[in-house]
């Protein structure tokens, strides 16, 4: 019942952005799932250039479904939502701090065309990388199917290296979030 509440919450939230957004510019989509490590798009060289992919959720998760060494760390987040906009500075030291080690960090953005607008000046503000978007529909639909405890709103993470993965819904520490990167580092070891 508090799920099928905090959803609805999540939707009233949503729907209440009384702005009309503009059309953001977007990449189109360049996710590789061929290939057994997928390339993810190269950091932004400049501090004016937004890349933001558009996708689908069957292509992120077939990108961080890989067989690989790597974890992947998928947020699923909007502009509108305000625990996703504490948590993502967090999630882009993070980033920042674990680039040189199989660490793969992907920002999944749902925001609709009515709150569209503000996505680039966000992504650009917190110099996120690996930013991807797909329809808000398509995740509240298709979520369950990482984990059914996942249902009912954003933020989402979803940490993956090879067959393990873990998912969590709401915001998440700092700490919470660095201690369960390294668990997964520590158990290829």
């Amino acid at each position: 019942m508090k799920k099928i509440i905090y959803f609805f919450m999540v939707l009233g939230l949503f729907f209440s952005c009384k702005e009309k957004a503009k059309e953001t510019p977007v990449a189109k989509d360049s996710l590789s799932v061929n290939s057994s490590e997928p390339e993810i798009p190269a950091d932004n060289e400049t501090a004016e250039e937004v890349t933001i992919i558009s996708s689908d959720f069957d292509k992120i998760q077939a990108l961080a479904n890989t067989q690989s060494d790597t974890l992947y760390i998928t947020n699923y987040w909007a502009t509108w939502c305000g625990p996703c906009v504490e948590e993502i500075p967090d999630f882009v030291a993070l980033h920042n701090e674990y680039k040189d080690k199989k660490v793969k960090f992907l920002f999944v953005n749902v925001d609709d065309a009515r709150t569209q607008a503000q996505v680039a000046p966000f992504v650009l503000k917190n110099k996120m990388q690996n930013v991807y978007q797909i329809p808000v529909s398509e995740l509240s639909s298709r979520i369950g199917s990482i984990d059914p405890n996942l249902q009912g709103g954003i933020p989402v993470t979803v940490l993956q290296k090879g067959e393990v993965k873990e998912g969590f819904a709401g915001a998440m520490p700092r700490a919470f979030i660095e201690e369960k990167i390294n668990d997964f580092l520590n158990k290829s070891k």
